[in-house]
């Protein structure tokens, strides 16, 4: 199964074409959705999932608002170029037949992780397709992450060994070494 961070692909296009934007002869800004296209057709066609599914982020509060005023409080808000494309690249992602979801009060990361457990209990080999590094802690036996290209660079697949050297921990212990070296998520 596939199971792609929607939100965190918009985001990697919108900033990739920063400086030179692609904008529809209309005027309508496309970096996040020629981006988004271009990493998950070509993923599309090199695994040929049985499952495939898109989680975006549902708009509004989530659980973790509730329970921690200042949560995410850092980051800054979602350029005002990104909205109107997640409309676009759910078009797209219907006229794949991929499933689109997006869960009221619960983030994408967890949509995906909970997805990618539900796969693994029922043995089904699941790669998530993402570049946040809180979602290495899903790395398992049945569970890869896909670190999306960048420029010249092929996609690549996080597995336990990969985790560890890239972070010097194993993926349970991901959450605590993210703690420990302060990173704002």
């Amino acid at each position: 199964a596939l199971l792609i961070d929607a939100l965190g692909l918009a985001y990697r296009g919108h900033f990739a074409f920063a400086r030179n934007p692609l904008v529809a002869t209309d005027g309508r800004p496309t970096s996040a959705v020629f981006s988004f296209l271009m990493t998950i057709v070509p993923l599309l066609d090199q695994y040929a999932p049985a499952y495939a599914a898109v989680v975006f982020d549902a708009p509004g509060r989530t659980f973790r608002d509730d329970l921690h005023a200042e949560y995410k409080g850092t980051r800054p808000d979602m350029p005002e170029e990104i909205p109107p494309q997640l409309a676009i690249i759910k078009d797209f992602c219907a006229a794949l037949g991929l499933a689109v979801f997006e869960v009221p009060g619960v983030e994408a990361d967890d949509v995906l992780a909970t997805l990618a457990r539900r796969g693994a209990h029922d043995g089904v080999d699941s790669f998530i397709v993402t570049a946040d590094k809180d979602l290495l802690q899903m790395v398992g036996a049945h569970v890869t992450v896909l670190a999306p290209s960048r420029g010249d660079m092929p996609s690549q697949e996080m597995r336990a060994a990969e985790v560890f050297a890239k972070l010097g921990v194993p993926p349970l212990a991901v959450i605590d070494y993210l703690a420990l070296v302060g990173d704002t998520a």
